[in-house]
């Protein structure tokens, strides 16, 4: 059965080989033979062939857009050495400045700042007479501290505790009418004329003014005033610290005009000590001129004049 299968692929093959000869003799000389048009799905397929994957056909393959390089620091550094880098001028019109160089000294500050600033300046380059520096010697250290822990005892009532207080007086009242009105709290005083006016009137018993008020005409006169008529007084630092015991922002003056007497022996040594530092101490501030402090820059020019004489 083998063999006859063989001979039957084989006759096959033959007949095959023959129809293929025929259709491919080439036409006579004298026969016009007209050129085949090309298909036009033919073209197509072409294409759809060769830009599929292997030229076999299908959807043509999109194009990926290629990553850039990221390049780190260090190959940045390397890139750069490549060419020659001029070194930079920091001057007007040429490189910019560096990002790390700080110009907090070019900002340009408000009105108020710089007039603050240009005060500060006047008062410690020119000469200073002494009823202006007198303000500048504030009370020291442990002096401010005392002086603040007492009169912490006698703060002004907020207004909460003002109307509270006038409540249970008015009711107290009208349940006994006969009853006697009950006195003020003791407490400070705030103001430049409330202030003026204990002063010349002898009711103060300790004065203290701010060093800061602007303008300082306001206030100038005032520690002459105390040491006419014999109050004590001091000048302290500030008008805002002042002013958070009166239940204000800030205040020029204060003053005590009245002790409770469970306070009056250390009242009396806080006096003591006040007027050591300021009312027995009066005509020697009168002679003492503020000012005058030369600059870091003049200090260091004279300092190498001084040299240069030394060496001659």
């Amino acid at each position: 059965m083998a063999p006859k299968k063989a001979t039957k692929t084989v006759a096959k093959k033959e007949t095959k080989g023959k129809v293929a000869a025929t259709k491919a003799t080439p036409a006579k000389k004298g026969s016009q033979s007209k050129k085949a048009a090309p298909s036009k799905t033919s073209g197509k397929q072409w294409k759809a062939g060769k830009a599929g994957k292997g030229g076999k056909g299908g959807k043509p393959q999109e194009k990926v857009p290629r990553k850039k390089k990221i390049l780190t620091k260090r190959q940045m550094v390397e890139k750069a050495k490549l060419f020659e880098v001029a070194p930079s001028v920091r001057r007007i019109g040429q490189d910019l400045p560096t990002k790390d160089r700080n110009l907090y000294r070019m900002v340009r500050w408000p009105g108020y700042v710089q007039r603050q600033r240009k005060k500060a300046m006047l008062l410690k380059r020119l000469k200073v007479p002494p009823t202006i520096n007198q303000f500048r010697l504030t009370a020291p250290f442990n002096l401010k501290k005392s002086i603040f822990r007492f009169i912490r005892k006698y703060k002004c009532e907020g207004r909460i505790a003002k109307n509270k207080r006038l409540f249970k007086e008015a009711k107290l009242r009208l349940d006994k009418p006969n009853t006697p009105r009950p006195k003020k709290p003791v407490q400070l005083k705030r103001g430049i004329q409330l202030v003026t006016r204990m002063i010349e009137k002898k009711h103060a018993k300790l004065v203290l003014i701010a060093h800061d008020v602007e303008p300082l005409e306001l206030i100038i006169w005032m520690p002459a005033l105390c040491r006419k008529l014999g109050v004590p007084y001091a000048i302290v630092k500030n008008k805002g610290r002042l002013g958070t015991f009166v239940n204000a922002k800030k205040t020029s003056c204060v003053c005590l005009t009245d002790v409770r007497p469970e306070d009056q022996t250390e009242f009396d040594k806080l006096l003591e000590s006040v007027k050591i530092s300021y009312n027995e101490r009066f005509s020697d501030l009168r002679k003492h001129w503020g000012g005058l402090k030369a600059s870091h820059k003049t200090m260091e020019k004279a300092r190498k004049r001084k040299e240069k004489a030394a060496k001659k």
